[in-house]
């Protein structure tokens, strides 16, 4: 996982020389000074999406997200079902993409949306 995202001299710096799975999921997905974590990241869309107009259902959705995130106990969890809360996570982000993606269509160009897209709660 490190280094899919070029994260290992980054996390060897912050956390230090020994790789640990929970520390790695930690930095990963929890840490909120690495720019490439998920949480970074979320904090950083909601930053964004507060500027908008017509951002509340955006943000509820960043909500969900981070409450998500905050969730995570990956102490309990076996590597099969930590791969599955990052599928299942992975397509909950797509999902509220899509959303956004059609919000920014409709905003663009004023008209509107027919269906909305609905996204599965978070498990």
């Amino acid at each position: 996982m490190l280094q899919a995202l070029s994260a290992g001299s980054a996390y060897r710096r912050q956390v230090g020389p020994l790789v640990d799975r929970n520390a790695v999921v930690d930095f990963v997905f929890l840490d909120t000074a690495f720019p490439r974590s998920v949480k970074f990241c979320v904090q950083g869309i909601g930053q964004e999406l507060g500027r908008l107009t017509n951002h509340e259902e955006p943000l509820r959705a960043v909500g969900r997200v981070w409450r998500r995130l905050n969730r995570l106990t990956k102490e309990d969890m076996t590597q099969t079902e930590l791969h599955a809360f990052i599928d299942d996570f992975q397509q909950q982000l797509s999902c509220y993409i899509r959303q956004l993606k059609r919000l920014g269509s409709w905003s663009l160009a004023h008209e509107a949306l027919s269906l909305p897209v609905r996204c599965p709660a978070f498990l």
